[in-house]
């Protein structure tokens, strides 16, 4: 069972209908799962190791898409199977001696004090040290007290003074341990499980608003509140981490709508418009530069001479479309089919005419007959005989006429045979023929009649271009090139195969006509507006070219910095969840229903054990996890603070009845330490302290300095009848140095005796001795 919690107070709490392991499952439905996950390892372990720490973070991180899934990704439920029983992981400690005291107060050095398992009393008169071990204890554990300062000796010079230190004996788990304990060097394990009550405390836990100790379970909320607190730390440091320099992207001198960008860069800045500013190619150097002639002209040349020159460039350029037209009519793909169409036809007809000869002309002497050859031979003696017969027609009608060929007398056979040949050259079939030869030779000459010299490198046409566009101009000698490659290709084809190998031609009259709508706007521009609004125009222009200019060698750094402002805003939307109102607010929740079935009941019985009649109030708010409870008079025109109504007997109870009601929910509590804890009251009640003390020690340790001798009685008595293991020290203050135990007898029936028997011992003795 854990220690300083009873058996008959968690039975009472379950049968009160109380589990705060339910009440935290059901709770954990509405956390989000990095919560789930840190109150799951609370739970289980008692505290976050920086690995879970890390795990949270990673898992926050993601829920809130500021990073990618863990490794370790899962869902989490609490479940009573996955939570073991928290009071079986607690520690058992006794506090056992105190040893090798130095510098503190007027001690003794090396004083040393044991510490029985249950009730342990420390009396001396004032003065005899009780209160330098008690500011040991006070120091090292848990107090309400303000006053935690340890005093060396004053009566010693302070350069003489030994540093305070001292050794605290305890057994940890059946485990003897040592503890180095120092004013600034706290021993944790007794910090966090002893509490102690003196004087000091009393006005302020009654006039001041306090923090609960944890009750038990109940730690797991200023844990969350831990956990939250450091991951917005981690957080605040990631953003901190993230955030961009964006100074050395800024234009100051002159603006356009890319400095505008990059002054103002958030997360909202559109990134793909970005992208298309930072372009800037060959077209865009081409146009800074012809903006910056023009500026220069602007401030030093007539507009007018301005114009002359755009419309000179105009007129070049449009020659230049004009030719490429004419290029592209006769050596484009159109006129290429024309051409084989012609072919095609052309071989047709001769075929056909071939095949029409072959038939009229089959049993001629000379064959083959019919050929192209031989049509050529015909027609040429037709013009021949015209030339030799003028108007007598071929052959010419003439008895002594000779043929023009072999200059002989034709015979009727032979005039004849003649005759038949003319009248075929001359039939339909061959007069189509002759129609396709005559287009055929002229579709050719106009590829090879076609200049491709129009674009040399003297000409003007080309110092246009250049001055226009190197893009273009370049552009343009590839088309001439491919223009030249392309007719000697056309000029020399004869095969199937040599015609689908013509090489390409790509005409950059896109580029062309970009270049000719730029002049015109120039010329529009021009003969429109006042020489210094162009001026403004082309410095606006030639900034933002610059601008852009300077973008492009930035891009991938300004994107970078966008997203990272991206991922901080979306960050500081995350921060916002990392409060721990709901934490608080939950926590008060269910520790008002603790409350209400513990710590108020059990502060009324302390009042009653310790015979104060006295009625209070008790608000109770959370902050950080924690509840913070203010003790109120229930009266009607009670003052703030009670310590202005209630003696100081009165106070002294109330204070010790809040100390002992909340020891007893707390959760890690093994022993009370009390000083002088019954001053100021009258002897009924400290007779009720001593047995309400006597009673404690049952369930935890108790440690009690006092100075009163009824008091001290009363402990004594109260411990003999509930069988209760007493430890008695007496402190003495002998030769300057206080804290001497054990030389003086204990004021107890017991310790009579003792003194007694020590009497009848020391006369004993001195009846022995002489002089």
């Amino acid at each position: 069972m854990k220690p300083g919690t009873s058996r008959s107070e968690k039975d009472a709490s379950a049968r009160a209908g109380f589990s705060l392991l339910a009440e935290l499952r059901n709770w954990s439905r509405e956390l989000e799962e990095w919560q789930q996950l840190a109150l799951l390892r609370i739970l289980r372990n008692g505290k976050l190791s920086e690995d879970d720490h890390t795990d949270v973070y990673e898992l926050f991180l993601y829920e809130h898409d500021l990073a990618g899934q863990p490794a370790k990704y899962t869902t989490f439920d609490l479940s009573f199977s996955d939570i073991p029983d928290l009071a079986e992981q607690e520690t058992a400690v006794t506090l056992d001696e105190i040893i090798h005291v130095q510098g503190v107060n007027a001690l003794a050095p090396d004083s040393c004090i044991t510490v029985g398992p249950q009730l342990t009393v420390i009396y001396g008169a004032m003065g005899s040290g009780k209160s330098g071990f008690a500011r040991i204890l006070k120091n090292a554990g848990f107090t309400r007290s303000e006053d935690r300062e340890v005093l060396g000796n004053v009566y010693q010079e302070e350069e003489e003074m030994p540093e305070p230190t001292a050794r605290l004996s305890m057994t940890v788990d059946g485990v003897k341990q040592c503890f180095l304990w120092k004013p600034e060097k706290q021993v944790a394990i007794l910090r966090d499980r002893f509490a102690v009550f003196d004087s000091s405390c009393t006005r302020v836990t009654i006039d001041q608003e306090n923090v609960f100790m944890t009750p038990y379970g109940f730690d797991v909320f200023p844990k969350l509140v831990q956990v939250t607190d450091r991951l917005r730390e981690r957080l605040d440091a990631q953003i901190e981490a993230a955030k961009p320099e964006t100074e050395h992207f800024l234009l100051p001198d002159e603006e356009s709508e890319v400095s505008r960008l990059l002054e103002d860069l958030s997360a909202e800045t559109p990134v793909e418009h970005l992208r298309e500013l930072a372009i800037f190619e060959e077209t865009e150097a081409e146009q800074l530069t012809l903006v910056h002639e023009k500026l220069q002209k602007l401030q030093t040349t007539d507009p007018a001479e301005q114009i002359s020159e755009l419309e000179q460039m105009r007129a070049d350029l449009e020659t230049l479309r004009q030719k490429f037209a004419l290029v592209q009519r006769q050596l484009g793909d159109p006129s290429v089919e024309k051409i084989r169409a012609l072919e095609t036809d052309l071989e047709g007809l001769i075929k056909e005419a071939q095949a029409a000869s072959a038939v009229a002309f089959e049993e001629e002497p000379v064959q083959p007959v019919g050929t192209e050859a031989w049509v050529h031979l015909i027609r040429a003696a037709l013009e021949y005989g015209e030339e030799a017969y003028p108007e007598e027609g071929f052959p010419a009608e003439q008895e002594d006429s000779r043929c023009v060929l072999c200059q002989q007398v034709l015979s009727a056979e032979a005039r004849d045979r003649v005759s038949r040949f003319v009248e075929h050259v001359q039939s339909d079939i061959e007069e189509r023929r002759q129609e396709k030869e005559q287009e055929l030779d002229q579709a050719y000459a106009q590829v090879k009649e076609l200049d491709l010299t129009f674009f040399g490198a003297d000409s003007a046409l080309r110092r246009s271009a250049e001055a226009r566009s190197v893009k273009f101009c370049g552009a343009a000698q590839v088309y001439i090139q491919q223009a030249r490659e392309r007719k000697a290709a056309i000029k020399s084809a004869n095969t199937e195969q040599d015609w689908k190998k013509l090489p390409s031609l790509t005409c950059p009259v896109s580029e062309l006509s970009r270049c000719l709508s730029l002049i015109d706007e120039e010329l529009s521009a021009l003969r429109g507006i006042e020489t210094a609004q162009r001026i403004a125009e082309l410095t606006s222009k030639k900034v933002l070219l610059e601008h852009r200019r300077h973008l492009s060698s930035i891009i991938e750094n300004v994107i970078e910095a966008v997203d990272a402002l991206g991922w901080i805003s979306v960050a500081d939307i995350a921060r916002r969840s990392l409060r721990t109102h709901a934490i608080t607010n939950k926590h008060t929740e269910l520790a008002e229903g603790l409350l209400a079935q513990q710590y108020k009941q059990a502060f009324s019985r302390e009042l009653k054990a310790l015979d104060a009649d006295l009625d209070f109030k008790i608000p109770v708010r959370g902050s950080k996890g924690k509840s913070q409870r203010t003790l109120r008079l229930d009266a009607p025109s009670s003052p703030d603070k009670a310590t202005r109504v209630l003696s100081e007997g009165e106070q002294r109870a109330a204070a010790m009845a809040d100390f002992l009601a909340e020891v007893g929910i707390a959760a890690d509590i093994a022993g009370i330490i009390l000083d002088d804890p019954v001053s100021s009251m009258d002897h009924r009640r400290q007779e009720a302290v001593a047995k309400r003390l006597v009673g404690e020690a049952k369930s935890r340790q108790v440690v009690l300095f006092t100075h009163d001798v009824v008091f001290t009685y009363h402990l004594w008595k109260t411990a003999q009848k509930r069988d209760v293991k007493m430890e008695m020290h007496t402190l003495l203050r002998q030769d300057g140095l206080t804290g001497q135990v054990d030389v003086a007898p204990f004021p107890s029936p017991k310790g009579e005796k003792e003194a007694l028997q020590r009497s009848k011992a020391a006369l004993k003795e001195a009846q022995t001795l002489t002089g």
